[in-house]
């Protein structure tokens, strides 16, 4: 534990004139794109769950017994019910383009977006285990930007190669600020999945993701180990 080292990561202070505002509409975008794609795969395995039991029921009719046909209507039910949690999650498109605030419940909208990205973990050899716990507190932020950062932040796990590693998640719901802990656990005898991400920072994904934080007046802290490798990162909780 002593061998490890953490660094806050701030925004670069010689940037053009109108990139910050040029990164956090292009935040926007890719986090709606993000959101978007999940969206539109999470309904369609819903919607083919809707149309098997529909079918069955239609080619059946009343051959079922009155058991099957409850249970089917069930589950078609749930699906529906489903979606529009999911609509629910996302909330109102226009808004995030438009980059209006609303009250989010941070642990929500990062099961939302780790749910997007879970199975590309999954497929690179990452084993996920989530210890967030509810705050039951919400804090008045730019919804999409907010997405931008936890999608940045995970795409940071993501090796070039399939790997085998434990992505660790923990989250605090202090007096002033929200903390999440998000630590990667190497698995490979040090083979390293962290490579050089200090050598990158400046690539737009991170510079985008820190113009994000410093909107929400936050702070995106980096820490390295021998074994592991990870972030903090700090909202405050405002008015």
């Amino acid at each position: 534990m002593n061998d490890k080292t953490e660094r806050r990561l701030k925004v670069p202070s010689s940037l053009p004139v109108g990139f910050d505002e040029f990164c956090r509409q292009s935040s926007r975008l890719a986090a709606l794109g993000m959101v978007s794609s999940y969206l539109m795969h999470d309904i369609r395995n819903k919607l083919a769950v809707i149309s098997g039991h529909t079918q069955i029921i239609q080619l059946k009719g009343e051959k079922l017994t009155l058991e099957d046909l409850s249970r089917r209507l069930a589950l078609i039910m749930d699906s529906i019910g489903k979606i529009l949690d999911s609509f629910d999650n996302v909330g109102s498109f226009a808004q995030r383009a438009a980059g209006v605030k609303s009250d989010i419940t941070p642990e929500k909208s990062l099961e939302f977006v780790l749910s997007s990205q879970r199975r590309r973990l999954e497929d690179a050899g990452i084993r996920i285990t989530d210890n967030t716990s509810d705050s039951g507190r919400t804090f008045s932020v730019d919804p999409s930007l907010l997405d931008y950062v936890f999608l940045k932040m995970i795409e940071t796990f993501l090796p070039q190669e399939r790997y085998k590693g434990e992505l660790l998640l923990s989250s605090t719901g202090m007096k002033n600020a929200w903390k999440l802990n998000m630590y990667l656990i190497d698995e490979e005898d040090g083979k390293g999945l962290y490579s050089g991400f200090l050598n990158r920072a400046g690539d737009f994904g991170l510079v985008a993701a820190l113009l994000a934080v410093e909107t929400m007046q936050g702070e995106l802290v980096l820490r390295t180990g021998p074994e592991d490798y990870g972030f903090r990162l700090t909202i405050p909780w405002g008015e």
